[in-house]
């Protein structure tokens, strides 16, 4: 009896088989060696990530630290100059004082006059909150050559001057009170108006404030005829 060849169909079953193996290992074995590397990749790049963040972070402290170290040293140099607080000075302090600062803002007074104490009352309040500015007040009694100078006629009188020149002034409480209420008013409107002359930056309330310290104007201690034009009329006789 003739010897029957062999199916074919078992060579190609391993050949198909065959190429299954080698098609899956390849395939496996490369799909396997990409993900190892991209884990590897994302690994590094967080890292790197990380590393720009830290450096990033020092580089803003260390800013930080230079700005408020600057800023200090600014502050420290302002209340050298007499900032943050309103000083009275006398006739021959008055040119060194507004010369040597950039803003200057001089209260005119006199002792016996309550306006000039309500007034030095909201300029107590401002002097530490705006240290960029200098806050001064000077006897008007005591200083007759810059009264004169000046053109100083009523009390209070406020001057802010700028690099050394006088650039506005406020005349009692022009602007700031009003004919029902002449002797109130609140710090926010003095600080909205020193703010209109560029001595400050202010940055009060939205609105007035009441200021239960401005009741002391409701006894104004008018001083004598003979005293009053000796030296100013008092400001609530122009209102």
């Amino acid at each position: 009896m003739p010897t029957m060849p062999e199916p074919q169909r078992s060579n190609k079953a391993e050949t198909v088989v065959g190429n299954n193996k080698d098609d899956t290992k390849a395939p496996t074995g490369k799909k396997g060696g990409n993900k190892d590397d991209a884990d590897d990749s994302d690994d590094d790049d967080d890292l790197e990530e990380f590393d720009d963040d830290d450096e990033a972070l020092e580089a803003f402290r260390q800013r930080r630290l230079a700005e408020m170290k600057q800023m200090h040293q600014v502050v420290e140099t302002q209340k050298g100059q007499g900032h943050g607080e309103v000083r009275t000075i006398s006739q021959d302090e008055f040119l060194p004082e507004c010369t040597g600062s950039n803003f200057v803002v001089v209260h005119f007074f006199h002792e016996d006059f309550d306006r000039c104490k309500i007034m030095d009352h909201h300029l107590k309040i401002m002097a530490p909150l705006h240290l960029s500015c200098k806050f001064i007040r000077i006897n008007a009694e005591k200083a007759p050559f810059f009264v004169a100078k000046l053109a100083i006629q009523t009390l209070p009188t406020l001057l802010v001057f700028k690099d050394g020149k006088t650039i506005d002034r406020l005349t009692g409480f022009t602007g700031l009170s009003n004919s029902r209420n002449p002797d109130q008013f609140s710090t926010n409107q003095l600080g909205r108006w020193l703010e209109q002359t560029g001595a400050i930056e202010y940055e009060g309330p939205e609105s007035d404030d009441d200021d239960s310290a401005n009741a002391r104007g409701g006894s104004r201690g008018k001083l004598s005829g003979t005293q009053q034009s000796r030296w100013f009329k008092e400001y609530d006789e122009d209102v």
